[in-house]
């Protein structure tokens, strides 16, 4: 009596349909998570390449501003009247060298943040011309080309201006006056 044991052909085709669907739910479920891995993998690589690219510029950063103050602190301590200029056309950064050369009253500090308009009267106040000074400065920022020792006359020396233009990697254009004796 095995013929009785085994499952007619309708049995073993629900059998086999009910284990076939069993196995596309399975393969439903795990395509599902395959996928929702594969997103999980790809936001997470997204996240860390952000935090790297964050990381590396925070590095810069730092890098840059210890190079700076490193400049900054150099630009002190030079015999040259230096002025850098934001590239907006404030006074981003001045030494006393250049107070002194002009014969400008205070600290440099006073002057952070002016509009290099509104500053470049005070540098005229010790030339014989102080419109045509004004103008001419002020025609050298419009060119932006940069010039090396062009002579200032002064009322009781020359100087000579140098006016550079430093062009940072972001695209970004500080003016750099430089004024000298010699």
């Amino acid at each position: 009596d095995r013929d009785s044991e085994l499952p007619t052909a309708q049995a073993t085709t629900e059998i086999l349909n009910s284990t076939m669907a069993g196995i596309r739910d399975n393969q439903a479920t795990l395509e599902a998570q395959v996928d929702r891995l594969s997103k999980t993998v790809k936001y997470l690589e997204s996240r860390n390449r952000t935090l790297q690219d964050e990381y590396d510029r925070l590095l810069w950063l730092v890098n840059s501003s210890t190079n700076r103050l490193r400049l900054l602190a150099i630009i002190d301590h030079i015999h040259e009247g230096v002025l850098i200029e934001t590239e907006h056309g404030n006074v981003a950064y001045l030494n006393q060298e250049l107070l002194d050369l002009f014969g400008i009253p205070g600290k440099p500090s006073d002057y952070l943040g002016t509009s290099v308009v509104e500053y470049f009267p005070k540098l005229a106040k010790n030339v014989d011309d102080p419109q045509a000074f004004v103008q001419e400065a002020l025609a050298i920022i419009a060119r932006g080309l940069d010039i090396f020792d062009e002579p200032v006359e002064l009322k009781d020396l020359t100087i000579y201006r140098t006016y550079l233009n430093l062009r940072h990697g972001d695209g970004t254009v500080e003016p750099v006056w430089i004024h000298s004796r010699t």
